[in-house]
């Protein structure tokens, strides 16, 4: 019961910082990528794993370095499949590979970083049974794919 009400309360955080990350602006990206880092490094959750807690300190040095994107790679943990892209609008889609290559998740950030971010946490999701079609949020500069 306890390991279900852990997990319910997961899946609430991480429907919480998906939507978080769409809605963020650039002045954003350094508030979501330590929320990123609590969350994911915190739980121990995701493919990063126990290796993502080694990379503790170097996520803080990434994003005291100015290196967003970097820090939200190592986040992630090596094995996680993307690709991450701009428009000239200045609009960032980031894909990840998700159910052993069957799936995939898209998710938009106004930089790369929050794109690349959002979409492991709808990796996530997806992975955890839900249907990545009904993670897209209200807001309407953001979809998850």
């Amino acid at each position: 019961m306890m390991a279900r009400k852990a997990d319910d309360l997961w899946t609430a955080r991480l429907k919480g910082f998906l939507d978080d990350c769409v809605r963020s602006t650039v002045d954003d990206e350094g508030e979501r990528m330590a929320e990123a880092a609590s969350l994911f490094l915190a739980e121990n959750r995701g493919q990063g794993g126990s290796q993502a807690w080694a990379a503790a300190g170097s996520i803080d040095r990434l994003l005291s370095n100015g290196a967003p994107v970097d820090a939200a790679i190592s986040l992630m943990g090596e094995g996680v499949s993307f690709m991450l892209s701009r428009g000239g609008g200045g609009t960032c889609l980031a894909t990840i590979v998700v159910v052993e290559g069957s799936e995939e998740v898209v998710a938009e950030g106004a930089t790369p970083a929050l794109a690349l971010i959002g979409a492991y946490a709808a990796a996530l999701l997806a992975e955890g049974g839900g249907d990545s079609r009904s993670l897209a949020p209200a807001h309407p500069s953001g979809r998850v794919h």
